[in-house]
């Protein structure tokens, strides 16, 4: 029997979040040779014009799932959706991609269909005819293989780790499209309705434009100590501050400030990591820079492994000490 991947591609006011492209092509590695049906998902408002443009760019069958609910992002009520689509189509893997909304679906999904659920995929490999899902560990200093028990089985890759693979494809012929809408559910038997989204209005130069980026991590200790970041980029041309995920996660920085996979992809002349250990996802978002400065007081640190000069110091003692020079000069 031939198994079936569903593809859930994870939309806000009916935009891809990530290219679905990277989902693809984690599927296609998943049953390497066409061993398997792939389906693809797109929910929101009226999408079934971005659904078909999947459908012609990847030759894959799209399902447009329809409620205007879901034009903004709603894990639990998207998760509500697919349940009757999972229980028609079958899958044996059930793909999303690692964000913040992709992890709530998952839980959501694991929990109703009382699935296994792999999150943080970074990469996979065969060993006796088994795929073994590799994942990185406390902060990235380790990395872990995962195997499935054989049932059904939520995935969350990580974006960007599988866009290098098969950049070659070509579609012989569209996919199919159907659309269907999300079955009623009461606004009082959901967890909560998105009303607007609104853009952070932030005051220091864009993250995509600068040519130095300084960013903080929890090695900045507390939110007081982002300000020494603040310091060293209002003497640098062009620069601006960032932060990593769990730094954002404290409220030390908004999250359009994140730096990562699941934030923004840089590419500075200079990126200055500041207390940031360096997790696998944090390292694939600034991997392009062109130069970059790891201050961290812990020698075995994983930025230190891709950075091209590292200083062994508490970044309070450091940063200071930098910016005094740096007013001198």
């Amino acid at each position: 029997m031939t198994p079936t991947v569903l593809l859930i591609s994870e939309t806000i006011n009916n935009r891809p979040v990530q290219p679905l492209e990277d989902l693809v092509r984690f599927a296609e590695e998943l049953f390497p040779g066409s061993r398997a049906k792939i389906i693809i998902i797109m929910a929101g408002q009226d999408i079934q014009l971005q659904a078909k443009a999947a459908a012609e760019a990847t030759g894959i069958d799209v399902i447009a799932l329809e409620d205007h609910r879901l034009l903004l992002p709603n894990p639990e009520l998207l998760s509500k959706g697919l349940y009757n689509i999972i229980n028609e189509v079958d899958p044996l893997y059930i793909c999303l991609t690692h964000t913040p909304r992709g992890c709530q679906t998952a839980a959501f999904l694991s929990h109703a269909l009382q699935a296994s659920c792999i999150t943080n995929i970074e990469s996979l490999k065969y060993k006796n005819n088994t795929p073994l899902f590799r994942r990185s560990i406390f902060n990235g200093k380790f990395v872990m293989d995962i195997k499935g028990h054989g049932g059904r089985t939520i995935l969350t890759v990580v974006p960007g780790a599988f866009d290098n693979a098969n950049e070659d494809r070509t579609p012989l012929k569209p996919g199919k499209v159907t659309v269907k809408n999300l079955p009623y559910e009461s606004d009082e038997s959901i967890g909560f309705i998105p009303l607007q989204l609104t853009s952070m209005d932030d005051s220091d130069n864009s993250l995509e434009e600068a040519d130095v980026i300084v960013s903080v991590g929890m090695g900045v200790g507390k939110a007081e100590n982002v300000d020494l970041a603040r310091d060293v980029a209002s003497l640098l041309k062009n620069a601006a501050v960032g932060a990593s995920r769990i730094a954002c996660d404290m409220g030390w920085l908004s999250h359009s400030k994140q730096i990562g996979e699941t934030g923004k992809k840089v590419a500075p002349k200079l990126y200055m990591a500041c207390g940031i250990s360096g997790s696998a996802q944090h390292i694939a978002g600034i991997k392009n820079s062109q130069m970059i400065i790891a201050i961290n007081k812990d020698p075995r640190a994983v930025i230190f492994s891709i950075a091209d000069y590292g200083i062994v110091e508490d970044l309070t003692t450091f940063l200071p000490i930098l910016i005094d020079k740096m007013q001198i000069g």
